[in-house]
């Protein structure tokens, strides 16, 4: 299964998709910040 993070940039319409189908509004800021490590983590893997 490919990693959907490598597949999506970390901007609002991302995070209200996440907001709409999971529920979680109030963990938005946890949601952007393991959001934007995972997209961090792929981007230097592509990069190494």
């Amino acid at each position: 299964m490919e990693d959907i993070f490598s597949k999506l940039e970390c901007n609002d319409d991302v995070l209200s998709f996440y907001d709409k189908t999971f529920k979680v509004g109030h963990f938005r800021e946890e949601v952007k910040k393991e959001f934007s490590r995972k997209l961090n983590q792929s981007l230097n893997e592509q990069a190494g």
